[in-house]
């Protein structure tokens, strides 16, 4: 029996979304979540990767209206349904493997772009110390190093966190302006 197979039976796999352990052939979301998950289309902003309605724009009403710090970005999903549940396990419960599926999910979106774009290094954006203590973790460098596990592209902590910020999830759009 192959490691992995043992691994898999001594700690079952799980649903991100609705914790669900998965049947055998099911990995990242479980059918049922799956197919409520909305990944992001190729009728996106060129700029932050937002989805869009109108199908006649390439740019979101915030990049028409706001310059950013950033050249290009790409979303995966909608954060809506169960992937507002899968992001909070992910972040709060230490789910890891779920950033297996995330890298996956992203590149079989925006593989083309990746490889276009002729990435270096992939550069996660690190958390203020005593919140990573807390948290145990930083999120982004695990999703990151799933990316690399993928595309091959090295993961360099070539960032610093040097003074607390307010979480993203409690500022509105124009708190930086």
């Amino acid at each position: 029996m192959r490691i992995g197979r043992f691994r898999r039976i001594l700690f079952p796999p799980r649903c991100g979304a609705c914790d669900q352990v998965f049947s055998p052939d099911e990995e990242g979301f479980c059918r049922g979540c799956n197919d409520l998950v909305i990944r992001v289309t190729k009728n996106c902003c060129v700029k932050c990767g937002r989805t869009l309605t109108d199908e006649t724009r390439a740019l979101c009403d915030d990049c028409r209206s706001k310059k950013h710090l950033f050249s290009e970005g790409r979303s995966v999903y909608v954060y809506d349904g169960p992937m507002r549940e899968a992001m909070y396990r992910f972040k709060y419960s230490g789910r890891y493997s779920a950033a297996e599926a995330f890298a996956r999910d992203a590149l079989d979106l925006w593989g083309s772009w990746f490889e276009g774009m002729g990435f270096d290094m992939i550069v996660p954006v690190p958390m203020y110390p005593a919140k990573e203590r807390r948290r145990g973790f930083n999120q982004a460098g695990v999703f990151a190093k799933a990316l690399s596990a993928e595309t091959g592209i090295p993961v360099r902590e070539a960032l610093e966190r040097v003074r607390k910020t307010p979480p993203m999830k409690g500022l509105s759009r124009y708190h930086s302006q």
